[in-house]
């Protein structure tokens, strides 16, 4: 008779299955604890990474920003001293134009009268001539050699070219000194 071929069966048995030993479960919870502590110690330090990464760029920029400001300050100073004035003082006469016109927008009523120093009378007169205005000019040795009154019926308007780069000057000369003084403190 032939004899049947027998197989080894790996099906388990509900009887047969077993829970893990105690052996597997304290080496299970101790693998599980180190990698928690071990994934938090990460974390940790890429937190901390992050903080100083953004600290360095913040103190980057406050280096780079106080290095340009320092870089420009001659080029501050030279148009604020030597350009601007000179381009202020050849065109005062077209300053007082177009506050003329700006004036004249709002009161129509009756013709400026414009109030300026002596030593700008021809220029003034010539600028207005070229534009076609016609105003009112009294001379005042009061006023500095860059400043007008422009008077109005319903108000005046105040034009002071002089004090205006003063005020400009002193604002930047005042940002490059904060600047010196917070490289300074660092």
């Amino acid at each position: 008779m032939p004899q049947q071929l027998a197989l080894e069966s790996f099906e388990q048995h509900q009887d047969e299955a077993t829970a893990p030993s105690a052996e597997f479960e304290a080496g299970y919870e101790e693998g599980y604890a180190a990698a928690v502590a071990t994934a938090k110690g990460n974390q940790d330090a890429l937190g901390d990474a992050f903080v100083q990464a953004i600290s360095d760029v913040e103190f980057s920029h406050a280096e780079a920003r106080a290095h340009i400001l320092e870089s420009l300050s001659p080029l501050f100073n030279t148009v604020i001293t030597k350009l601007l004035p000179q381009l202020s003082y050849d065109s005062f006469g077209l300053l007082i134009v177009q506050a003329i016109y700006e004036a004249a927008q709002h009161d129509t009523t009756k013709l400026p009268v414009l109030q300026i120093h002596p030593s700008q009378r021809q220029a003034v007169e010539s600028a207005a001539r070229e534009h076609g205005l016609e105003i009112t000019i009294n001379e005042d040795s009061t006023l500095s050699s860059h400043a007008a009154w422009i008077g109005q019926d319903r108000g005046e308007t105040y034009l002071d070219v002089d004090s205006l780069l003063k005020e400009t000057s002193e604002t930047l000369r005042a940002i490059s000194e904060a600047n010196k003084r917070m490289n300074d403190h660092e």
